[in-house]
Order: C-alpha cells, then sequence, then structure tokens
C-alpha cells in the first residue's frame, strides 16, 4: 500500500526550493496567520476537471499549491473532480488545515476494479478495455473479439440496469471514507455546513465564505444540475442529504454504472418532492470542466481570491485523433465532445481563463517508452501513479511560478 511519503519524498525539496522565493500575498489577497502556529496561509477557489483514475495527477497539483500555502475556499468538480471536491471538503476541521495528505492515503489505493459490482463478465469487460496497446495485430484482433463476447455477455444486464455496474460499491465506500474522516459521522450536506461555521476563519471582520459543489446531469429533464446548490428543486430538506450521493450521481458514467435516481438517495420518501424515477448520471455530459461555477459578473467587485482550475489534458500525438473501435468507446467519445463544447468554448470565448488554468500532462513512463494515461487505465502501477503525482505538482509549481493576482485583477477586472 503506497503512502503519502511514497508520493511527497522525491518532490520535498524541489517544492521546499520553489517555496523560498514564493510571494504567497502576490497570489491572493485572502490572507490569514493561523492562531495555533501561526502559519500564514493564503486562500484560493479551485475547479477539478473529471478524468477518472487521472485525478492522481490533480491531488498532485493540490498537494504543491498547498505546500506554498495555499488552502481551498470554495471547493467543485465533476465526476472524479467530484470525488477529489469532496474528499477535500470533508478532510480537516478548518479551512486553514492541512487535508490533501489525508485525501492521498484514501484515494491513492483505490482498486477502480473494486467498483465493477455488476458481477465476474463486468469485470471482465472492464479488464479488456483497459489492456495496454500491441502492436500485434493478432493480439489486438483477439482482445477486441474477447471484448465484443464479454459485452454481449453484459447485454441484458445492461437493458435491465442501464449499465454494467449497479454502482452500490462505490457509494459504500464513499459513506465509509467520509464518515472516517467526519469524526465517525455520517458526511451529509447539514454537517458539512456545520463544519463551516463551527470552525469559521474570519479576515479582515469578515467571515470566509466557504462553498463546494458538484456537476451533474438530469436525463429526464436534459438538464445541468448543480449540488447541492440545486437539491431544493428535488428534496424539502438539503442538510439531510448525503454527499456520497451527490458524488455518486456525478459519477454516474454512462453504460459502466446504472444512472443514479432521485429515489436512490438515502433519504425519506416524504422528503423528496420531484418524481422518485428521476435520472441523474455523470456529469461530464454536460460540463467536465465547470471553470465559471463560482465566476460572479464583471460589474461586482473584483474577487478577493483566483479560481483556479485543475485540467489533466490528454498529449499523446492520437489524442486529437483516437481510434473507436468498440461501443464504449464511442459512446464516451460522444459525451466527451458535448461537455467539452460548452466548457472549452466558455474558455476559448474569456481570455482571462487561460491565466487561470494548471494544465497537466498525462504523459508517464511504462516499461522504458512513453505512456498517455486514460481516464480508465485502471490497472496503473504504483510507480505510474506516483508519476501522475509529480505531473500535477509540477504542473501546479510552473503555473505559480508565473502567477499574480493583482496583475490578473488589473488586466482583466478593471
Amino acid at each position: 500500500m503506497l503512502t503519502t511519503h511514497d508520493f511527497t519524498n522525491d518532490v520535498r525539496d524541489e517544492i521546499a526550493a520553489f517555496k523560498r522565493d514564493f510571494n504567497l500575498a502576490a497570489a491572493t489577497d485572502l490572507l490569514y496567520t493561523t492562531p495555533n502556529d501561526g502559519e500564514r496561509v493564503g486562500f484560493t477557489d479551485v475547479v477539478i476537471e473529471g478524468g477518472g483514475v487521472k485525478g492522481i495527477a490533480a491531488l498532485g497539483a493540490l498537494f504543491a499549491l498547498e505546500e506554498c500555502g495555499l488552502r481551498f475556499r470554495k471547493i467543485a468538480g465533476t465526476s472524479a473532480g467530484a470525488l477529489n471536491a469532496a474528499f477535500l471538503a470533508c478532510a480537516g476541521r478548518s479551512a486553514a488545515d492541512h487535508r490533501t495528505s489525508q485525501l492521498l492515503r484514501v484515494l491513492a489505493n483505490i482498486d477502480f476494479l473494486r467498483f465493477a459490482d455488476g458481477g465476474d463478465d463486468a469485470q471482465a469487460v472492464v479488464r479488456l478495455l483497459t489492456l495496454p496497446n500491441n502492436d500485434s495485430a493478432l493480439e489486438t484482433f483477439m482482445n477486441r473479439a474477447k471484448t465484443t463476447v464479454a459485452m454481449l455477455r453484459n447485454l441484458n444486464e445492461v437493458i435491465v440496469r442501464l449499465g454494467l455496474n449497479p454502482g452500490g460499491r462505490l457509494k459504500g465506500f464513499l459513506c465509509s471514507e467520509f464518515e472516517k474522516l467526519n469524526r465517525g459521522e455520517e458526511f451529509t450536506v447539514g454537517s458539512l455546513r456545520r463544519k463551516w461555521r463551527r470552525d469559521a476563519i474570519m479576515i479582515d471582520g469578515e467571515y470566509l465564505e466557504q462553498d463546494f459543489q458538484v456537476v451533474a446531469t438530469n436525463i429526464s429533464q436534459r438538464r445541468k444540475v448543480v449540488f447541492p446548490l440545486d437539491l431544493e428543486d428535488y428534496v424539502r430538506d438539503a442538510n439531510s442529504i448525503l454527499v456520497a450521493d451527490l458524488v455518486r450521481a456525478s459519477a454516474s458514467i454512462p453504460m459502466f454504472f446504472s444512472p443514479f435516481r432521485l429515489g436512490d438517495f438515502s433519504t425519506s420518501p416524504e422528503n423528496i418532492k420531484a418524481p422518485l424515477s428521476t435520472c441523474f448520471v455523470d456529469g461530464f455530459i454536460v460540463s467536465n470542466f465547470p471553470l465559471s461555477i463560482f465566476d460572479v459578473s464583471d460589474f461586482a467587485r473584483p474577487p478577493q481570491c483566483p479560481t483556479f482550475g485543475l485540467t489533466i489534458e490528454d498529449d499523446s500525438p492520437q489524442a486529437d485523433n483516437q481510434e473507436l473501435d468498440n461501443l464504449v468507446k464511442i459512446g464516451l467519445a460522444i459525451f466527451q465532445t458535448a461537455s467539452q463544447h460548452g466548457d472549452k468554448g466558455y474558455i476559448h470565448s474569456n481570455p482571462q481563463n487561460a491565466a487561470r488554468i494548471v494544465h497537466i500532462s498525462n504523459r508517464i513512463h511504462r516499461a522504458g517508452k512513453e505512456h498517455f494515461v486514460s481516464a480508465i487505465d485502471f490497472n496503473l502501477s504504483d510507480d505510474e501513479k506516483i508519476q501522475l503525482f509529480h505531473n500535477g505538482v509540477r504542473a501546479a509549481l510552473d503555473k505559480l511560478a508565473t502567477w499574480n493576482f493583482h496583475d490578473y485583477i488589473k488586466h482583466y477586472r478593471r
């Protein structure tokens, strides 16, 4: 089992050297001195893109930002980004606490195949889909044939459940781990809000405004939903809703997981005011990188801290021309096209966005050759996970090396 030390040992000196010349006051206007140890920290908002197992790279970026003195005020994400965001929101007591080390101990050791709870055939499909590319035409043909056979064996389950896997193991894992981080209590929307009030931070006479949001897709009404913001449309008491339900809704990858219905939420039927059959699927269909989620009108006062967006990019030469050789890959490509059209359109039409995005590479080395990690690369070795984490660390340091919040405000908001 990997430890926090395994991930951070080789980059601590690099971070320490960078931090010696890093000016925290130039990165954000929200600065705070912790009462216990007198540590000077600054706050930023963060939006985490979905990306399956590539989310380990986002953890590297979060770790580097935190080691440089930055903490996270408002947190959002989609799909795997929602999972990272929820763990970040749950960890620690105060917003000024170090939190990413707690996330590493849990998330870096996940066996993603354990969430394939649709039976042996469902796990066989996942394993076949994640086999590395092979130069042998015969082996490629055989793997495709095996994938097709395994998918056909699962056809009845897909038709009945609308997905290979019910998703119960994922929700159970989330509930269990959130409860551990939340001092043995269920992690609900209400408990998160109570934590914010109980351990509130005051800066310049004002309480720090915290937030946590995840994006899902309501396919019953064909609309984007942001939880917990939109919970009032579906339930009477939003505070009683488990955060695990919100993440499960956001991370309901079509075909891999069954849709998450409103009736599946862990709450009483009396608390639900929308149809129980309302279906939620993965938020990446409508917005995999919701960078604008915390943005306010240009007519409002300038923000007090930046919103950094963490995106894990595909640096492979075939990124713009992927071979689509089975139904699952075609389906994912369709959904990715739909989600990226909106997000990329917003980013490209607003030039200030490029300045606040942390671009993380998915390039690692496997057996002496370049390998480009995909969202469903469930068979990563421990060394490969560490490489991906280091990509995130260095991407964050590269961003901070040229970042100046006051220049950003002057150029784009005044």
